[in-house]
Parts: structure tokens; C-alpha cells; sequence
């Protein structure tokens, strides 16, 4: 079929291509490389983004969630400072406080972050949040309050 399409030599060239193309295919493989993660090393959560290669990563040590963009440039860190700033009822006291969760939307505008406090919320609501960062306009917003149990519960909060 080929033969009448293409001609026994435009064949030929079409072959090798195909098998040169499927040798490398078959010879790839995962590039390893380290994650950089700037202070102390406890990742309390991480979420990456499918179709833009954005990815996250918590600490609840430091109380900050750092993002980076598919070349793993670091393009923004938000900070303990910002996180009470939204969330002025909790405490940050300990490390079983802070970041505790993480998600990205597929196209990497949105990345959600569950932010957990061990002490109750005076204020008689929840004393979990959700926090919402905007990728493009780089905006932090409170989304939700809500209770996600913190790093103590099993299984771990997630979303």
C-alpha cells in the first residue's frame, strides 16, 4: 500500500525515519533533579499543575508555600507575614501550624492552599481556611473557612 502512495524509495526514507524515531523513544528516560526548596527542609505539602508545569511546595516550619513556574524558577514565596494577615485568629505556634495542604488548578492560575491552626477560633467558625492565590494577577484571597483537622488527624488533610 505504501509501495503505490509513496514509491519503493520514498518507502525506504520513510522506514528509517520510523525507526530512528522509535529507537529514541524507546532510549528516553526520567531526568532526575533536585527540587530546590529554600529554608528549612519540612515539606509539609506539595501540588503541581498539569497543564502548565506550575508547581507548589509547603512548609509549616517556616509557615510559607513557595511557587514556581515549569522551569522551576522560583516566581513567588508567600510568607508567614501574608498568611496571618488573612488569617488573623490563628497562632502559628507550633509546627503542626500552617501550610498543611495544597492543590493547583490544571492551568496553574489558581493554587489553593489549606492552611491548618491547632487552637479553635475564637471566633466560634472554623479554624481551618483555605486560602486562594491568583497566578496571573497575584492576588491572595481567603477563599473558605472550614475545619480540615490539621496534621495530628489521619489521614492527613488534603484537596
Amino acid at each position: 500500500m505504501i509501495d503505490r502512495c509513496i514509491g519503493k524509495s520514498a518507502r525506504s526514507v520513510v522506514c528509517s525515519a520510523l525507526a530512528a524515531l522509535s529507537t529514541g523513544l524507546a532510549t528516553a528516560g526520567v531526568v532526575w533533579e533536585p527540587y530546590p526548596i529554600t529554608g528549612p527542609t519540612f515539606t509539609s505539602a506539595c501540588a503541581a499543575a498539569a497543564l502548565s508545569g506550575w508547581t507548589a511546595m509547603s512548609n509549616s516550619r517556616s509557615d510559607s508555600v513557595e511557587l514556581r513556574d515549569a522551569a522551576g524558577t522560583l516566581r513567588r514565596t508567600i510568607s508567614r507575614a501574608e498568611l496571618s494577615a488573612l488569617l488573623p485568629w490563628m497562632s502559628f505556634n507550633t509546627d503542626a501550624d500552617g501550610p498543611c495542604a495544597l492543590a493547583m488548578s490544571d492551568s496553574g492560575r489558581h493554587a489553593y492552599i489549606g492552611v491548618c491552626d491547632s487552637t479553635a477560633a475564637p471566633d466560634g467558625q472554623p479554624g481551618d481556611a483555605i486560602l486562594r492565590y491568583d497566578t496571573y494577577t497575584e492576588q491572595l484571597t481567603l477563599f473558605h473557612r472550614v475545619e480540615l483537622g490539621g496534621f495530628n488527624t489521619a489521614p492527613r488533610p488534603s484537596l
